[in-house]
């Protein structure tokens, strides 16, 4: 089935990919101050105009999709932080269970758990970041793993077929 993004979804896509190069271009313009980062979408996320784009909702304490499950490729997550605490989004490859996941001190050991296939890291209150990740067939894990968000149930299953 050919997935045709609406004229919505589509300006949504070329948005992000309108400020993915802008932030690209702000690092790459600016010197390292030592402060922490702002939240902004990180210069090293990559998003493909043309993928499919899945919507990703983080806030106190849970992990909400748009849709479960996608065809193998580049698909793009929009990831936007609904809550009122810095939130991360981080993707990996496992055979186990989303809520069966070993946390140890707060925090899931993102690679013993599986493949570590990407992330997004320490989105602020109302921002907004995407990338692009390319998915093989396989069952994968999203979760925040700031400490203690996991154990509080942020994280949720998505299938790639």
């Amino acid at each position: 089935m050919t997935r045709i993004l609406g004229p919505g979804k589509l300006l949504v896509v070329f948005a992000l990919f309108a400020l993915a190069f802008v932030a690209l271009l702000a690092v790459g313009c600016g010197g390292d101050d030592g402060e922490k980062d702002s939240g902004e979408p990180a210069a090293e996320l990559f998003v493909d105009p043309a993928a499919p784009v899945v919507d990703v909702s983080l806030k106190e304490f849970s992990i909400a999709l748009s849709q479960d499950e996608g065809k193998a490729g580049s698909i793009t997550f929009a990831a936007k932080n609904t809550g009122v605490e810095i939130h991360e989004m981080v993707l990996v490859k496992t055979d186990v269970a989303a809520d069966k996941l070993v946390a140890t001190n707060g925090k899931v050991d993102e690679e013993a758990v599986g493949e570590l296939v990407g992330e997004i890291e320490d989105l602020e209150s109302g921002h907004t970041a995407a990338t692009t990740f390319d998915l093989a067939p396989g069952n994968y894990v999203f979760l925040c793993n700031i400490a203690g968000h996991y154990e509080l149930g942020m994280h949720t299953g998505f299938t790639v077929e």
